[in-house]
């Protein structure tokens, strides 16, 4: 990719203290529930997505339990849900009532997502004019599950949500719940590296980091042209890992040997979600 360290330079700044945006970055479940560690290393190596475009505000949450998840327990959220309205309600009040809005979630925090714009967005157009775009990293989740929002059908589009669960073909997905499991059509497959549903080759990925993943690694480098990406008819995103960049390979990254990216989700795409952030934020502004 042509001046790629031109612009990684540009998009690795943090700019929380001057951003005119604000995010709501909801974590993953931890194995331990209430991990202080991992709630704040998960805002460190994923939140911090965000901090080129926006402020970020990275709620704690009660988290429900995987199995009743597992099973489709929709009331299993209950709890996360009344935390995650109460972390929106404080963003709310602590920012400008014109502020953009992300909302970027992974795993249960991506649910907790989804239900946010069920119900408070939803509900509030407002609000619903505030979204900027709505990252729901590894969940499986259908254009009418969203609605009205659109589903992010091209890189500059805004209002929109974004979802993806990266797997190798043929590979089991942990994204997988009750009824989004492969055969469970249609599934929204946002490829990160395009901004679309559109195909990418291994060039254009423009990093995973940082250092390998969620608790692997520092910010010392960033790793691009690991891995080409598709949507597969299942919807789930195709993670083509059988190159080698810079001597690294996806397949060495944290949590991902049998296949399975989605621990990877937001981290296999670091920069490609900076860029995208960054490109969405300035199509929305200059539309206002």
């Amino acid at each position: 990719m042509a001046d790629l360290k031109e612009e990684t330079a540009l998009l690795l700044g943090d700019r929380q203290a001057a951003a005119a945006a604000v995010a709501l970055y909801l974590h993953p479940a931890a194995s331990s529930p209430g991990d202080p560690g991992f709630e704040a290393e998960a805002v460190r190596f994923q939140g911090s997505v965000l901090n080129g475009v926006a402020r970020i505000w990275a709620p704690r949450y009660r988290q429900a339990d995987r199995e009743a998840l597992r099973v489709g327990a929709p009331e299993a959220l209950d709890d996360g849900l009344a935390d995650a309205q109460q972390a929106l309600d404080a963003l709310l009040a602590g920012s400008p009532p014109s502020a953009p809005i992300f909302v970027l979630g992974h795993d249960q925090g991506a649910m907790l997502g989804l239900r946010l714009l069920q119900t408070r967005f939803r509900a509030d157009p407002a609000l619903a004019r505030r979204l900027v775009v709505a990252y729901l990293a590894g969940l499986r989740t259908a254009p009418d599950d969203v609605a009205p929002f659109p589903v992010c059908a091209s890189p500059d589009a805004t209002g929109c949500v974004a979802a993806w669960a990266p797997a190798r073909p043929g590979a089991p997905s942990s994204a997988c719940g009750a009824d989004r499991c492969p055969g469970a059509l249609p599934t929204i497959c946002f490829n990160p590296v395009r901004g679309s549903a559109a195909p990418a080759p291994q060039a254009a990925h423009r990093g995973a980091g940082p250092g390998g993943g969620l608790l692997g690694g520092g910010f010392a480098g960033f790793s691009p042209g690991l891995v080409a990406t598709r949507c597969a008819p299942d919807g789930t995103l195709w993670i083509d890992d059988t190159a080698e960049a810079q001597g690294l390979s996806a397949r060495e990254l944290v949590g991902v040997g049998d296949g399975d990216y989605h621990l990877q989700a937001v981290n296999l795409f670091y920069l490609d979600l900076r860029a995208d952030a960054a490109r969405r934020l300035a199509a929305f502004e200059a539309g206002r």
